[in-house]
């Protein structure tokens, strides 16, 4: 106090510009010891955390040698408050690359060290917590639920996706999907509405984890969701062979007027052992768009039946090379690439191009499988 009145006085009667500068190296002055304060206590942090993370990893280094090989060790090492998280990470590392005898060790050391409560901390840390949640720290918390699962970690794992950060709350998504967890499927459903530009990378995300079951559960929405996400919805069906997805592809073949929709949809089907799927593809042979007749004509080599092979052979004349050639090999599947059968097809036909074609498919064919 008195240095700041001594500085006054002395300024009282100086010109402003000189005090304007010397308040300004005051100032200044002031901020970098500030900043090198902060810098000081993130690095002596920086320091304590890799200091814990070698003591855990070296304490524990021959634990987890044991319980790879399927031994058990004479002890296990403790394991302190600050040290839980840094525990939490080294297991969920070994947790992800083991096999299942060396996981069965490790969900049963998790059992023993209760990560589950680990876990339930990092995820809801309690209202008397003053320093912000690392979000690191809590994806880490969410992935490690996959292989810890436990009421607690369960609601625990819906309550992070209400959150308001996008990578925690997919994750949790994610998470919730791979487990079955109840009510995931209305989480998923809110969390697209709540991130309406990010809702194509989030559903396949937990698309991918939850299988054709969470594809299920959003038919009811395709009609509202905008382009890219149906199209991505498609996708996910044809990747997953799942032959209870058929009824959904159908109901959005018939509501549809995307082109590029139901060429999708339309290569999609044909994948599908289904009833009525030779029927619902056969009027696609004469669609206008020609990329939705090439997939047709392309379908029509799984589902089709011999006596389509007069269906397809109008196509064989067309201009374009790309839907001769896919028409050409479903001639030959129909056939089951019998040369007798496809010769007496050739002789029956004027265009030489569309002779042509058939024989390069048949040779294509005969020589994949050799």
């Amino acid at each position: 106090m008195n240095l700041y009145q001594s500085v006054t006085s002395y300024l009282q009667d100086k010109p402003d510009f000189l005090s304007y500068a010397v308040w300004g190296i005051v100032v200044m002055v002031i901020l970098v010891l500030l900043a090198l304060v902060y810098i000081f206590v993130f690095r002596v942090g920086f320091l304590i955390s890799s200091f814990r993370r070698r003591r855990v990893e070296a304490e524990w280094n021959d634990v987890f040698r044991y319980l790879r090989t399927g031994e058990e060790p004479e002890s296990y090492p403790p394991i302190s408050r600050g040290e839980k998280p840094i525990f939490l990470e080294y297991w969920l590392e070994n947790r992800e690359l083991a096999n299942e005898k060396f996981g069965v060790m490790l969900d049963e050391l998790a059992r023993r060290t209760r990560l589950d409560k680990t876990i339930v901390q990092i995820l809801d840390p309690g209202k008397f917590e003053i320093m912000p949640s690392k979000i690191w720290l809590q994806g880490i918390a969410i992935a490690a639920i996959e292989f810890v699962d436990t009421e607690e970690t369960r609601e625990a794992l819906l309550e992070m996706t209400n959150s308001e950060n996008l990578f925690l709350v997919v994750q949790a998504c994610t998470v919730s999907a791979k487990l079955r967890v109840k009510g995931y499927e209305k989480e998923i459903i809110q969390t697209m509405f709540r991130f309406p530009s990010d809702a194509p990378e989030i559903f396949a995300r937990v698309s991918q984890a939850g299988g054709s079951d969470v594809l299920h559960f959003l038919q009811p929405f395709l009609d509202r969701m905008p382009h890219h996400t149906v199209m991505n919805f498609i996708s996910l069906a044809e990747e997953s062979h799942d032959d209870s997805l058929v009824p959904i592809l159908l109901h959005r073949l018939q509501r549809t007027q995307q082109q590029e929709e139901i060429a999708a949809i339309v290569r999609t089907l044909g994948q599908f052992e289904f009833p009525g799927l030779r029927e619902a593809i056969i009027p696609y042979l004469e669609h206008p768009n020609l990329y939705v007749r090439i997939q047709a004509a392309r379908a029509m080599g799984q589902v089709g039946q011999p006596d389509d092979i007069e269906k397809l052979k109008p196509l064989l004349s067309s201009s374009e090379w790309w839907l001769r050639y896919r028409t050409a090999q479903a001639i030959c599947k129909l056939s089951k690439n019998e040369w007798q059968k496809l010769e007496a097809l050739r002789a029956s036909l004027q265009d030489e191009y569309a002779k042509d074609i058939i024989q390069h498919a048949y040779e294509e064919m005969d020589w994949c499988s050799t």
